[in-house]
């Protein structure tokens, strides 16, 4: 729906904007942000967001600055700016101080943990995600009457990713799992790629190859139904991590080339603790075909979304048929 009217939208936020409707810009930009993120609209998202920032505070009306500041911070950890992000969600903190309401404090808390996720600060971000994972649970009545129960996956996904960079793979599976039950029990698909990608590279850096490939696949899956640039790029970077550790090389490379030079196009980054298994897997493909490296990236920078993505399939059906040959 959100899709067809976006070009009608942008009228309106452009009207409100140039005729200094104020309010209205932060409101529709704020209620926008979380389409721009899924959609992977991810610059054009910011530049209105940013542009509706610049707008004159008003201390009456607080909750429209509020969820601009709130939103913006998520685009901006998502670009990779985490400095930017944490400015803008500590900023809307104080904002959501003001309105009184401990519902857009508990979000704002919880994608500021995800910034600490994405800067490698896993103790602060577990504080933040644990007070807001208790609010969450607390208060499960409201958010059905608000008509937005996604907020508990998000922080069982990011308590997951902290487990799983402690040590502690079982409660990583764990809390991954509830993240895509959560998700998928309010049919909220998109939600759930993050947790499912995750639970294959914890499978996959446990040497479980088979059960690594069987969450890809359910995740590339759901990626061609997204049709979101960024998110197929960690996409390719998960199945290319996958192939690096079958030392299937060629692949691994020419998938891990098309997911930076998407990634770049997009002005969006890798996010911890991810970024660090890709680049590992990253340098082993790079080391392993030698002088053959530079030629094999810019074929796979050459491939169209849909031939990386056909390419992705293709290594995790050799996957399957693997598995199958080993349980006959």
């Amino acid at each position: 729906m959100l899709a067809r009217e976006h070009d009608n939208l942008r009228a309106a936020l452009a009207r409100s904007r140039d005729t200094a409707d104020h309010d209205t810009f932060l409101r529709l930009s704020g209620a926008l942000a979380a389409f721009w993120y899924y959609r992977g609209h991810l610059n054009e998202g910011r530049r209105w967001l940013d542009q509706a920032l610049q707008t004159p505070p008003d201390a009456a009306s607080p909750r429209p600055r509020a969820w601009a500041l709130t939103f913006g911070g998520m685009l901006a950890n998502v670009c990779g700016e985490t400095e930017r992000a944490t400015a803008l969600l500590t900023e809307s903190l104080a904002w959501w101080e003001q309105t009184g309401e401990a519902y857009g404090y508990a979000i704002a808390r919880s994608l500021l943990g995800g910034v600490r996720v994405n800067q490698g600060r896993y103790d602060e971000a577990k504080t933040l995600f644990a007070a807001s994972e208790a609010y969450f649970r607390d208060n499960e009545a409201y958010l059905r009457d608000v008509g937005d129960e996604s907020w508990p996956g998000h922080a069982s996904f990011h308590l997951g990713l902290i487990a799983w960079v402690q040590g502690d793979d079982a409660c990583a599976r764990s809390l991954l799992l509830d993240a895509v039950e959560c998700y998928d029990r309010i049919g909220w698909r998109d939600g759930s790629i993050d947790p499912l990608r995750y639970l294959g590279l914890v499978a996959c850096a446990a040497g479980d190859f088979d059960d690594a490939a069987r969450r890809f696949r359910e995740e590339v899956t759901r990626l061609r139904q997204q049709d979101n640039r960024a998110a197929i790029a960690v996409g390719l970077a998960d199945v290319a991590t996958l192939a690096a550790a079958r030392e299937t090389w060629q692949p691994a490379a020419r998938l891990f080339a098309k997911a930076e030079a998407l990634l770049k196009s997009e002005a969006a980054a890798f996010s911890l603790p991810a970024r660090d298994h890709y680049e590992r897997a990253h340098a082993r493909a790079t080391e392993a075909l030698g002088n053959a490296a530079q030629a094999v990236a810019a074929a796979g920078r050459a491939l169209t979304v849909d031939q990386a993505l056909a390419e992705a399939e293709a290594v995790l059906e050799l996957d399957r048929h693997l598995a199958a040959g080993r349980a006959s």
